[in-house]
């Protein structure tokens, strides 16, 4: 597991890293330019290598918070400084390339190569000011050159390595989502065939006790309240049966999709009276045939209008094709789904209204919509939340009604 992150952004393995290489510059070259003060050598500058070191202690005890990138480039001036003090043999210039090393594996692309270019225009920088004090061009041109290579190259492997180790990461993350949401469906669809066997037998007594009492009313109020019961038994039915039947939706086609779209809508809204849901639809909608069976589209509409009426009305379904995929949004009016309502909207157990809701209509949604090949998404339009499905249209035999 990663250890958390640093006040910087960059995880605190690395960042303790930094301030070890830093340590080691600062501990090593004091030793040795108190060991050129000891031997009385002038020539290297110990006083002014104990001073840059100085500098570098105080920079890193009073500023522990400081960016990942000013920190870096802080370390490859003094080492740049360093050299200019000791000569063009300066040992510890080889201090920078570590540095580059854990920018190039912990920083974005951008601040690494900052850090690198940095380095190089100060190792040019040092060579010709070393070479007006009388050193050999020649060398000092190939000591740049090769630093500069491997500056580039160390760059370029860092960056390669945090990219693989981010893909990596990416992909355990995905594999550990799948996993959960693998257990997760395991538990819903245990929990739906119990729920279907023992909902089975009330329901069949109720649709038995309608039917008989149907029988006994005339035409009236009462029939009418007595025909949307039927309806809404018939509803509970058929959802049952889908539950009972998972996971071969996609192999039955719902032709006219928009014309009985309009259909549901009607039948919702008699059970929802006092709720306007309007529908616009294209003229070529109409005839769309889609995959899936007309019952599982049915239950889905109704889930994403019941969800739009929480959300508050009215409503506005439209139905649209873009290519070759059918395109329905349904619009409410309410405040619109936050970030992680919108991102975790389809999850299992998940609602954005959990003394209302059980958090399992989207994810059934979402489950039926993946099986026939389609996509849904939540999120604003005009002021309002908007429930957006797209599924292709079905094409040739594939389907059959």
């Amino acid at each position: 597991m990663n250890e958390p992150a640093s006040e910087t952004g960059v995880d605190e393995p690395a960042a303790r890293a930094l301030r070890q290489v830093r340590w080691l510059l600062i501990g090593v070259e004091s030793l040795v330019a108190l060991a050129f003060l000891w031997l009385g050598d002038a020539e290297h500058h110990p006083t002014g290598l104990l001073l840059v070191c100085g500098v570098l202690a105080a920079i890193d005890l009073a500023s522990r918070g400081v960016r990942p990138l000013v920190h870096a480039a802080t370390d490859v001036s003094a080492l740049a400084v360093l050299s200019l003090l000791w000569g063009p043999h300066h040992p510890l210039q080889a201090l920078a390339l570590v540095e580059m090393t854990i920018c190039a594996t912990v920083l974005a692309s951008r601040p690494a190569w900052s850090v690198t270019g940095l380095a190089i225009g100060l190792q040019v920088l040092d060579a010709v000011l070393q070479a007006r004090g009388g050193e050999d061009a020649v060398h000092l041109v190939s000591h740049v050159s090769i630093g500069a290579v491997a500056a580039i190259a160390l760059t370029w492997f860092g960056q390669a390595v945090a990219r693989s180790l981010a893909a990596r990461d990416a992909a355990r993350h995905a594999a550990e989502v799948d996993r959960e949401r693998a257990a997760r469906l395991a538990v819903v669809g245990t929990l739906a065939a119990g729920v279907a066997h023992e909902l089975a037998t009330p329901l069949g007594s109720i649709e038995l006790l309608a039917e008989e009492a149907g029988a006994e009313l005339g035409e009236g109020p009462g029939r009418t309240a007595l025909a949307t019961l039927q309806a809404q038994v018939r509803r509970c039915r058929g959802i049952l049966d889908r539950l009972l039947r998972r996971g071969d939706s996609g192999l039955v086609g719902c032709p006219a999709f928009g014309t009985r779209l309009q259909a549901w809508i009607d039948e919702w809204a008699l059970a929802n009276p006092g709720i306007t849901a309007t529908l616009e639809i294209s003229g070529a909608t109409a005839d769309a045939a889609v995959p899936g069976d007309e019952a599982s589209w049915r239950g889905a509409v109704w889930t994403l209008l019941d969800n739009a009426r929480r959300a508050g009305a009215p409503i506005l379904v439209r139905a649209t094709l873009r290519d070759r995929d059918v395109v329905l949004d349904v619009i409410d009016r309410g405040a619109g789904p936050s970030p992680e309502v919108a991102a975790r909207a389809g999850e299992p157990f998940f609602s954005a209204w959990p003394e209302r809701g059980t958090g399992l209509g989207l994810y059934a949604l979402r489950t039926f919509l993946e099986g026939v090949g389609g996509a849904f998404s939540l999120d604003s339009d005009s002021g309002g939340g908007r429930a957006r499905v797209s599924v292709p249209m079905a094409r040739g035999d594939r389907w059959t009604s």
